[in-house]
């Protein structure tokens, strides 16, 4: 069984909280980040996210297209994804605010999709929230 544990990210600030997840002792999206910092693009894209992320936050419209939702009809995971270029942000949403899961770039969008449904299945299924 997965040990999670949910890290506020300092990076968002407002009203609803952001936090990171960690599994069994890592943390993707940090992961994630530090790849990112070694393509210049791919960090202006990653900013640009951050910057959804917190207009999320702070309860204001994020562009369209960039936030949506990726639960299909009847499902109640409230997983979503933030994007920009190329890059995909992909997390749920409990009581307790918004867990961001892991990053990744569009060309694994259909295994990251079903990737992010089912760690929001366990997490729901364990009743945890941050």
């Amino acid at each position: 069984m997965n040990r999670f544990a949910f890290l506020e990210m300092e990076e968002v600030v407002g009203k609803i909280k952001f936090f990171k997840l960690s599994i069994d002792g890592d943390i993707e999206y940090d992961e994630f980040e530090n790849t990112c910092k070694a393509n210049p693009k791919d960090m202006d894209s990653l900013v640009g996210i951050l910057r959804y992320m917190n207009r999320k936050s702070n309860l204001e419209k994020v562009p369209p297209g960039k936030y949506k939702s990726l639960d299909n009809k009847g499902e109640n995971l409230k997983t979503f994804e933030f994007k920009k270029d190329n890059l995909r942000v992909y997390g749920m949403t409990r009581p307790g605010g918004k867990i961001i899961v892991f990053g990744a770039k569009k060309g694994t969008q259909n295994k990251d999709i079903k990737r992010i449904k089912s760690i929001a299945k366990e997490i729901i299924k364990r009743n945890l929230e941050p």
